[in-house]
């Protein structure tokens, strides 16, 4: 297994010798398995990759790409080493043992690759190894090895017989060739890597030479070194026994080959010879380090050193270098650095090198000699002083320079610090230690001179540092920050900031009162506006009305301007808002108004003055005011509401008066209807075109019976004149159309009316605003779609017994249509058929109509009764939507589907009694209605979403057995809703089902709950006691938040999670226990409970949320041997808590707190850490400043209704959206 030596793609290639196009080696990743080698430099490989199932794939590459210029060679390890995963570099493969058996193949950069054995398994290795590891350089082939000294004369180590071989390793018979071991002395001529060697030995004959294993002469042990003789030494023949065969001399050039039997086998010089021997002398006792110092320089406050040592005894060991200033050791480093020049000239291998720079104290400034040591290893008696050198070591006493510094951002989230800092060396680091006055220095970073989370980020000169309310308990109030710059020399300054007021973010916004009403123009009530909490930093409140020519609004004060309604706004600075809702009712205005007619040239027409509102007047003086040209008035009559006198004489006048006094009126001054009529003849030459009638007066000529003068509203009316009164055409196949100069539309014929897609394909269309009545006549089965919209005078239908069918739209945005009679034969009304019609106050629905259609009746606002059939089956979406004048309603047993929206603000609806067939209750059905007592039938399973919102006049519901599920938002804001009692069946409350039910005081949960939804219960500020049944398991995020007169809870022990903020607020609370199965606390989870003052904990310690306790002072306890309760678990969680483990006598039951006898429970004073001043480099400490109230800081969910209705440009009304925002994330204080 071989890596290749590229670290790039490494070509593949098929058997023929084709390049793969999308394969490749990756040579930095790829261990690859050689299955074969050819003898053309071709290799057969398999290596990894992911496009295979196997996850291998074998190909051809070269032989070059894992061996540069091969040279195979058998080779024996002589020493173990690391195998490298190439010539150059510090990745390894894996190890070679001494006495392996290798295939030494190549070598570059002072290591040999080899084939070795991989130890347990079936396959060799290719790496890179140091050249001590074979003891030489050499790579393979022939040459001799490097490091032995030839040729030299040695015994062999066996005294008996030795065999010798031919260059085939062939062995040669004894019987006619072999060594003497006793007696002969040979020569050594050369030594191959693959162990073996030639040698020359002495016969009978002469001398003979041959071949045999290194090992003859050399033990397994081998390994060449380079040593100078320090000494002189008798040469052993053997590493046993006295034979001799010379000396060693002081000072001789040898080679260190192998030791046995306390003996050191070395080649070396025979004096005046141009040969070697090889014997044994007696161990020298070792040596001490040889090496230089190259180099030694000063910097300011560091020195560097660099040069090479080695050991004789270990030139295999990297040599400890130590480096002194006097008596200091100012530092250590290895000679482990690549020196290829040493090794050359010492033959101690590539890697005793060192150079290291190393930093020192401040007071060695100046001029000094430094001492650098080599640490002696193996023999020897000393470490090696290998120079003393003079430096002069430089100093820096600049501290950073800061400037420009600034606060920005402020929020309740934090704010932004920027500096900037420069050096005359380099900024190191620049911190930021900040605290707030709460507790001292609690909340400051540890270890804040070099914490990163202190640290400022740099870009260029400039430094930017965000401090985080989160980082300090969401503490508001007062913050410090300080800045501390340092350079790498340890000069440091600092500088001050302004403290920083953290905001205090508004939460909520309130007003003293939710309706205002008015009764005279110019009145003016005051509106006050409370922000919460008390303390927000903002106070700005910004005043806005709805509706300006009904109420303005200045600072709070409210002044009615004209009748109608309007929504005063009061909002805070962060966007919340508080309504009310305005009403202003004056005093009825008289009203008037003139009857408008189309009449042809020539002819004669009777006009009504009509007095529909009369506000008890006594006295007046009308005007009416024509076209002479066109009309001339022939008569005046009494509308039956005033006497004769009151006309004036002079018909032809123009303005003709009207006039009456006290005594001539009659007696009820009240009295409404005909004023008077007036006959008008069109002058036979009158052009077509409108003519108006008009009433005027002058407003000191009418009073009333206090003597006060009165106003009056005029609807003028015209005369229209039409040369052809009479417009007709068709309809249908076999229905037409007329239309008469007195307003009536006339549809005649038998069959179906044909349907339109939109208004103006009727053919009366450019009539519209003349027809005033529709007569549909006998043998005309169906109206069609669009057929009579939008005709605003259309006050009357008249409808025949033969039509069966309304279509959609019919009679929609007739505004002035006010009597509808429907044929008992009908058995449809179309969707939207009657929307809109704002003057329609009563409709009685057939018997044999099945459903009444989305939208048929939606905002008839006078709409006060209505008389539905016994085969209704259905209502559809919004039917009855926005008929704000519907006061009751009472549905047949057969009615099973009320729709989506069906009764939504049907602001007068105050009773309803719903049918038995019936089994939901849909979205919004009853949204916004002023219901006070409701029950639900048996059989209904689900109330929808937002079903009940905003019936504020809801005091009491009775909810079936058969109850599932309660959606989103059902009940919110049912404020006078008193009690609660949910039946058993029902699983699930939803997210926000009873928020904002103020007045709820009691709630009866059933044994089948298993969750309690979102803010399901948030703001009910009456409830006291919460009993939650056994079978929740979870009660999610806000539930009970801001409920803030509950005292008592009692959790199940089902219960797995409480969520974030659910107890939030609930300052009566004084106790609590958690159950076992609980695994997880929201964070905020009882935030602000400021009564609580005992929390036990039943089973293992939970997941605890942050500021899960804020603000609490309390006692807490749990299991006693419970190993899950760790220190990192027994927090403050953002308030002062008091932790003690529970042994048995501590529990809360039924609200009661049994007697503490045996828990140690320390004082807050005892429990709290002490605040150490922090101390800078430059010795200075960040100041402890004074202390201020500390609040968490929480963010509410944002709560948004769903869209009501969907929009259609020709079929629905627009679609309405509501944006119930009840909290807008805030940080809490």
């Amino acid at each position: 297994m071989a890596y290749p030596i590229s670290t790039g793609n490494i070509a593949v290639y098929t058997e023929s010798g084709s390049q793969y196009s999308n394969r490749y080696i990756t040579g930095s990743t790829d261990l690859c398995t050689i299955n074969a080698v050819y003898t053309d430099g071709w290799c057969q490989v398999k290596y990894p990759s992911s496009a295979e199932a196997s996850g291998y794939f074998t190909a051809y590459a070269k032989l070059s790409d894992f061996i540069p210029s091969a040279s195979p060679s058998a080779a024996t390890a002589t020493s173990g080493g690391t195998a490298y995963r190439r010539s150059s570099g510090s990745d390894t493969i894996g190890s070679i043992s001494s006495g392996d058996k290798c295939l030494k193949v190549s070598s570059a950069n002072g290591r040999i690759q080899a084939l070795y054995p991989v130890t347990g398994q079936s396959y060799s290795k290719m790496g890179w190894v140091a050249e001590s590891v074979f003891g030489g350089s050499n790579p393979g082939g022939t040459t001799s090895a490097a490091g032995y000294k030839l040729p030299c004369q040695a015994y062999t180590i066996s005294s008996s017989k030795v065999t010798v071989y031919d260059s085939s390793h062939n062995a040669y018979a004894t019987s006619s060739h072999y060594i003497d071991g006793a007696n002969d002395l040979c020569t050594i001529n050369s030594i191959g890597t693959d162990g073996w060697c030639q040698v020359t030995y002495p016969t009978s004959s002469g001398s003979f030479t041959a071949y045999v294993p290194l090992s003859t002469f050399i033990p397994g042990n081998a390994g060449t070194k380079a040593w100078t003789a320090n000494g002189g030494y008798t040469a052993y023949r053997r590493s046993s026994g006295t034979a001799t065969i010379g000396s060693v001399s002081n000072g001789d050039s040898c080679v260190k080959v192998a030791s046995e039997n306390g003996k050191m086998q070395v080649m070396y010089p025979v004096t005046g010879q141009n040969y070697y021997k090889l014997g044994w002398i007696e161990a020298d006792d070792g040596h001490n380090p040889t090496g230089v110092v190259d180099s030694a320089s000063g910097d300011i406050y560091s020195v560097s050193v660099s040069g090479w040592a080695f050991d004789d005894d270990d030139t295999s060991t990297a040599l400890t270098i130590n480096v002194y200033i006097g008596s200091t050791k100012i530092g250590t480093t290895k000679a482990d650095l690549e020196r290829t020049d040493v090794h050359k000239a010492y033959g101690c291998g590539n890697y005793h090198g060192y150079a290291a720079t190393f930093n020192v104290d401040r007071s060695f400034a100046g001029n000094q000699t430094i001492r650098v040591y080599a640490v002696n290893v193996g023999g020897g008696n000393s470490d090696t002083l290998l120079a003393e050198k003079s430096v002069t070591i430089g100093s820096d006493t600049v501290a950073p320079v800061i400037t420009d510094c600034k606060v920005s951002n402020i929020t309740s989230n934090g704010y932004t610090v920027t500096c900037k800092v420069t050096d005359n060396t380099g900024v190191d680091r620049v911190q930021f230690p900040t605290w707030t006055e709460n507790n001292g220095q609690d909340d400051i970073f540890p270890d804040w001179v070099s914490n990163t989370a202190a640290s400022g980020t740099k870009n260029g000169d400039t430094y930017t540092y965000q401090v985080y309310t989160s980082a300090h308990n969401y503490e508001a109030g007062t913050y410090i920050t300080h800045i501390y710059a340092y350079d790498k020399y340890g000069n440091s300054s600092s500088a001050k900031l302004d403290s920083v007021v953290i905001p205090v973010a508004v939460e909520d916004i309130g007003l003293d009162q939710s309706a205002l009403t008015f009764t005279a123009i110019g009145q003016t009530q005051k509106l006050t506006a409370t922000v919460f909490p008390e303390d927000a930093t903002d106070q700005s409140i910004t005043w806005a009305s709805s509706n300006t020519s009904v109420a303005t609004v200045n600072a709070g004060t409210v002044k009615a301007v004209g009748d109608g309604t309007a929504v005063i706004t009061a909002a805070s600075g962060n966007g919340l808002a508080a309504e009310c809702k305005v009403t202003v009712t004056t005093k009825s205005a008289g009203k008037i108004s003139v009857e408008s007619q189309n009449a042809a040239p020539g002819e004669k027409i009777r006009l009504a003055i009509k007095m529909s509102t009369n506000p008890g007047i006594i006295a007046a003086r009308l005007k009416v005011a024509y076209d002479a040209n066109a009309l001339t008035l022939v008569k005046a009559e009494d509308g039956g509401i005033l006497g004769d006198s009151v006309f004036g004489n002079n018909l032809s006048a123009n303005p003709y008066v009207l006039l009456w006094e006290n005594g001539l009126s009659k007696t009820d001054y009240t009295a409404t209807g005909d004023l008077a009529y007036l006959t008008f003849e069109v002058a036979d030459n009158a052009s077509e075109g409108t003519y108006a009638i008009t009433v005027t007066y002058d407003s000191e000529e009418i009073y009333d019976v206090n003597m006060n003068n009165v106003k009056f509203t005029v609807d003028n009316g015209a005369v229209h004149v039409e040369k052809s009164a009479i417009q007709q055409g068709s309809c249908g196949n076999n229905v037409t159309w007329s239309l008469g100069s007195n307003g009536t539309l006339s549809i005649s014929g038998s069959g179906a009316m044909k349907n339109y897609t939109y208004k103006s394909e009727m053919p009366w269309y450019s009539y519209i605003n003349q027809i005033q009545r529709v007569e549909i006549a006998d043998g005309v089965t169906s109206i069609g779609d669009y057929a009579f919209y939008g005709m605003p005078k259309l006050t009357t239908i008249a409808i025949a017994d033969s039509v069966k069918t309304i279509g959609g739209y019919a009679f929609k945005n007739c505004t002035a249509l006010d009597q509808v009679k429907l044929p008992s034969s009908l058995t449809k009304l179309g969707e939207s058929a009657f929307y809109g019609c704002t003057a329609l106050t009563s409709i009685a629905i057939p018997e044999g109509v099945y459903t009444i259609w989305a939208y048929t009746f939606k905002n008839c606002t006078s709409l006060q009764s209505v008389s539905l059939p016994s085969t209704l089956i259905k209502l559809d979406e919004a039917a009855f939507y926005g008929c704000s004048s519907l006061k009751e309603a009472v549905f047949p047993d057969s009615l099973s589907i009320i729709g989506i929206y069906c009764f939504k603000n049907c602001s007068s609806l105050a009773s309803v009694t719903l049918p038995n067939a019936l089994t939901q209750i849909r979205e919004a059905a009853f949204y916004g209605t002023v219901l006070q007592n409701l029950t639900i039938p048996d059989g209904v399973t689900v109330i929808g979403k937002y079903a009940f919102k905003n019936c504020e006049q809801m005091k009491s519901v009775t909810m079936p057995t058969s109850l599932q599920k309660i959606d989103d938002s059902a009940f919110y804001n049912c404020n006078t809703l008193t009690v609660l009692n949910l039946p058993n069946g029902l699983t699930t409350i939803c997210d926000y089902t009873f928020r904002k039910c103020t007045g709820l005081q009691m709630v009866s949960f059933p044994d089948s709950l298993q969750a309690i939804g979102e803010s399901s219960f948030y703001g009910c500020t009456g409830l006291s006691e919460l009993a939650i049944p056994e079978g929740v398991t979870q009660i999610k995020g806000y539930a009970f938040k801001g409920c803030t007169n509950v005292y008592t809870v009692t959790l199940p022990s089902t219960l797995e999670s409480l969520g974030e903020s659910a107890f939030y607020g609930c300052t009566r609370i004084s106790q609590i226990e958690i159950p076992a199965n609980v695994t997880s606390l929201g964070a905020y989870v009882f935030s602000r409970c400021s009564a609580l003052g005992t929390v036990v904990f039943a089973g293992n310690a939970p997941a605890i949320g942050s500021a899960a306790f804020n603000g609490i002072n309390a006692n807490v306890y749990y299991p006693s041997g419970d190993t899950t309760w760790t220190a990192d678990k027994q927090q403050s969680y953002g308030g002062q808590l008091t932790w003690a483990e529970n042994t048995g006598n501590i529990s809360v039951l039924q609200g009661e707190m049994l007697p503490e006898e045996s828990a140690a429970v320390l004082t807050p004073d005892e429990e709290s850490a002490q605040v150490s001043a922090v101390e800078t480099a430059a010795t200075e400490s960040v100041p402890a400043e004074t202390e201020a109230s500390a609040e968490e800081a929480a963010s509410d969910m944002s709560e948004t209704s769903a869209a009501d209705e969907t929009s259609s440009e020709s079929v629905e009304e627009n679609a309405e959206t509501e944006a119930d925002t009840a909290e807008s994330a805030q940080a809490e204080n």
